[in-house]
């Protein structure tokens, strides 16, 4: 005989093998009389590809032939002949010193019962198991003998036709009883909120059963939490009947259910499949009631549901079902909650604004941001708080638009009121994990800065706070919280910054639009003629036509003219545009001035403008220092020199920006009230240059505009157009006319209402009814000089006096030019 033999071979004789029953396999060891070797036993798959868990090894028959080996004194361990795999597959059994007597006995086999449970899955549909005897003689050592058993999946219709032999369940039905770490069965532990705790249950079976069994654990809740939450498992014992029983991680094979809120865990089902109780330590004859137990453990945590108060027993259900056709056993145990008065909840916030924080690139007015939101529980919270809510305070051109991403199990309420974003929540567990959200905002959609408010920056403070559930009778605390308000900050209140900037506005305000800008709010310091007013200054995009534009007097010297706009309302204007039309001077330099009354002028920061002699019209100046005004004037302070008085000055405008503010008028007043007429040199000559002659003294009256006293001055000359021009008194504006048959000429004030003549050459004046004089046939009214062009002009004559393009001329000798009067 060898030193030692190990024959391996399958139960009842039969190779096959079905998923998830045990199959067990006998190894008959043989030794030589004589010697007391130390023997070792090592049982593994040979394949090395998984798909059958070798998970015990037992010494079940030991003749008397061998005193030396005490079956119960013999351990066997399990392992992996590789990581990847989850269960053992294979196991290794010490027998000590082995001695052989034969005078004690004819038998000479040891018999180990080694267990095997095939998984769902085995490769190749086979599996070959390799038997291994070691023996140690003193310094000796080595291996006796290596045999191998191959086993067999048994295919369906085999598995259908094997009936119930070895994997089925039978009508046995397991205990199940709780158990407190530690404690006698059914005492209740006590836990504090939110620290973990290991809660045991112990499962005993039948000897000789199969059972497909499926634990079940929940813990307390109501209709919308979780009191008692469970977390995992593991196998805290196996008895030694039991080594088979939940190999593996029995955590990859736990289902959580998630059926009272979506975030907590209430329940967890471990299926554990077939189930057998082969019954080893029965046979063998020192069989004790704890190897046919296992216990497995459960870890629970206790949250800050609003039941768990102090000292409340808690209850947690342990179950089991055979099959899923029958009915699940359960019992009840409990636990107390144990509170300490440091159950505070802790958050933590992140508040970006990610387009923001890449570039710094200031928001416009309408632009739309997106703040990007993290918050949760911080790993060390013990309180879960309760209507809770995040509060954005929005500066008053920041507007809401929506949450366009939300992560939460419960997708936060959104309110709004003037000044205050709120998201509401009504608890935040602690399973909750991370909220993500994204708030859209739209920078300034009202124009709350305004327009030209330029850069500047935005502010946006943001607070998290909850509400705790009130406690009473905690030890040391009493009641807590203890103030008069249970809400409490979730964490410091912090804000975001971004910049903003409001582009300016650049709308059309309506000037080239007759219905927008009616003729009554134009206006201007004079203009040729009714057909060159200043309502066809409107300018047309792309047009440029000689009859249509404003043209005021033709003047040299000091004159101003200008244009006005009334743009009926508070506006801000930030861009002007000037055209000339083929065939007029050309603007050199010009000024803004602003008026809010239309009667007291500022002069604007944007100063004198020189245009270029060479640019190319039409002009357009974006303002550097927009005006804020309802009334615009264009002044006119230099065009181009032409080398002679024919060409005369033309001009169109318009300008953009917008309306900022209406303006309230009263109900007799229309915008047109508001506006001042436009002298026309053609049609009434008040306010213009005009002339008459006092035939029987041969002397001229001349009136006309005197740009620096902004005021119409009126001369008379000496007998014979003889030098000096001497002024008239300043409180006459205008000179009607002369009589012929009375020798009376007759004058205007300022305001048209006072009617005198004179018959002496403006030394001395006497009131008269104007109207009788004026309808007499010897009535020669005066003459308009109108400031037109060198070709348009028309000579005027009376008596020895002549009004030409250049000036007034006694018998063909010039008096006086149309300068500033009056020397000839």
């Amino acid at each position: 005989m060898k030193e030692g033999e190990c024959s391996p071979e399958a139960e009842a004789g039969d190779p096959t093998i079905r998923p998830g029953a045990m199959k067990l396999l006998y190894a008959n060891l043989t030794f030589p009389p004589g010697g007391t070797p130390r023997a070792n036993l090592t049982v593994a798959v040979a394949n090395g590809t998984g798909g059958v868990a070798v998970c015990s090894a037992v010494v079940s028959a030991v003749p008397i032939a061998f005193p030396c080996l005490n079956a119960s004194n013999t351990v066997s361990d399990v392992f992996y002949s590789a990581p990847t795999l989850t269960e053992p597959d294979g196991v290794q059994l010490n027998l000590g010193t082995v001695c052989h007597f034969p005078s004690l006995g004819a038998a000479n086999t040891i018999q180990v019962v080694v267990a095997v449970v095939p998984g769902e899955v085995v490769p190749g549909g086979a599996v070959r198991v390799r038997a291994d005897l070691d023996l140690a003689q003193g310094a000796a050592s080595g291996r006796v003998s290596s045999q191998v058993l191959t086993l067999v999946v048994a295919s369906a219709a085999a598995n259908a036709s094997a009936g119930n032999a070895t994997d089925s369940t039978t009508t046995a039905t397991p205990t199940l009883t709780a158990q407190p770490n530690l404690t006698a069965p059914g005492a209740v532990p006590a836990a504090g909120i939110g620290e973990p705790f290991w809660m045991p249950f112990n499962l005993s079976l039948p000897a000789l059963e199969v059972f497909n069994l499926t634990l079940t654990v929940a813990g307390a809740h109501d209709a919308t939490r979780v009191a008692v939450e469970p977390i995992a498992v593991r196998m805290a014992y196996r008895g030694r009947n039991l080594q088979c029983v939940g190999q593996g991680d029995l955590n990859a094979s736990l289902v959580y259910h998630r059926d009272v809120n979506p975030t907590q865990v209430d329940s967890l089902t471990l299926p554990l499949g077939f189930v057998r109780n082969p019954a080893f330590t029965l046979f063998r004859g020192d069989h004790q009631d704890e190897d046919d137990v296992v216990t497995i453990e459960v870890l629970f945590r206790l949250t800050d549901h609003p039941m768990n108060h102090q000292d409340t027993v808690l209850p947690i259900t342990f179950g089991f079902q055979v099959d899923s056709g029958q009915a699940a056993t359960s019992v009840t145990q409990g636990v107390k909650v144990a509170r300490d008065g440091q159950e505070d909840p802790k958050f933590f916030l992140n508040v970006t604004i990610p387009k923001w924080d890449s570039a710094k690139t200031p928001f416009l007015r309408f632009d739309e941001l997106e703040l990007e939101v993290e918050l949760g529980h911080t790993w060390d919270s013990r309180g879960e708080p309760e209507n809770v809510t995040l509060a954005f305070h929005l500066p008053p051109f920041v507007d809401y638009v929506q949450v366009v991403a939300d992560n939460g199990t419960v997708p936060a309420a959104v309110s709004r009121d003037d000044a205050t974003l709120t998201l509401f929540w009504p608890y935040i567990v602690w399973d909750e994990g991370t909220i993500r959200l994204s708030i859209r905002l739209q920078v300034d959609p009202k124009n709350k800065r305004g327009y030209g408010a330029g850069p500047g920056h935005a502010v946006i403070p943001f607070q998290l706070a909850g509400g705790m559930v009130r406690r009473f009778g905690i030890p040391g605390w009493g009641t807590y919280p203890s103030g008069a308000s249970n809400r409490v900050a979730l964490v410091e209140p912090g804000m975001v910054v971004f910049g903003v900037d409001a582009d300016d506005c650049f709308e059309n305000l309506g000037v080239g639009d007759p219905v927008r800008i009616p003729d009554c709010q134009l206006s201007a310091s004079s203009a040729i003629s009714v057909d060159f007013g200043p309502s066809k200054a409107r300018y047309v995009r792309g047009v440029s036509d000689p009859t249509k534009a404003w043209i005021p007097e033709l003047r040299v010297g000091p004159y101003r003219h200008w244009l006005q706009v009334d743009f009926g309302a508070l506006a801000r204007v930030t861009q002007v545009i000037l055209d000339v039309p083929v065939g007029y001077r050309k603007v050199l330099r010009y000024q803004l001035l602003a008026s809010i009354n239309g009667q007291s002028w500022t002069p604007t920061e944007e100063g004198i403008v020189t245009v270029s002699a060479s640019e190319t019209y039409p002009h357009s100046r974006n303002l550097t220092y927009p005006l804020k005004t309802r009334f615009v004037r264009v002044v006119i302070l230099e065009t181009e020199a032409t080398g002679n008085d024919k060409l005369a000055f033309g001009m169109t405008a318009d300008f953009y920006g917008c309306k900022v503010a209406n303006i309230l008028l009263p109900a007799e007043l229309s915008v047109c009230s508001y506006n001042p007429d436009t002298r026309v040199t053609n049609v009434e000559v008040a306010g213009n240059r005009h002339f008459v002659v006092d035939e029987h003294q041969d002397i001229a009256f001349v009136c006309d505009t005197e740009p620096t006293e902004d005021a119409v001055l009126c001369y008379v000359s000496q007998p014979g157009g003889a030098s000096p021009w001497r002024i008239l008194p300043l409180h006459v504006h205008a000179v009607t006319g002369w009589d012929a048959a009375t020798g009376r000429t007759y004058f205007l004030d300022e305001q048209e209402h006072s009617v005198v003549y004179s018959v002496d050459g403006g030394l001395t004046f006497s009131p008269d009814e104007y109207a009788q004089a004026a309808s007499g046939s010897s009535f020669q009214t005066s003459i308009l000089v109108p400031g037109v062009g060198k070709d348009d002009f028309v000579p005027e004559k009376l008596g020895n006096w002549e009004a030409s393009f250049d000036g007034l001329s006694h018998s063909g000798h010039m008096a006086l030019r149309w300068t500033r009067c009056c020397s000839a």
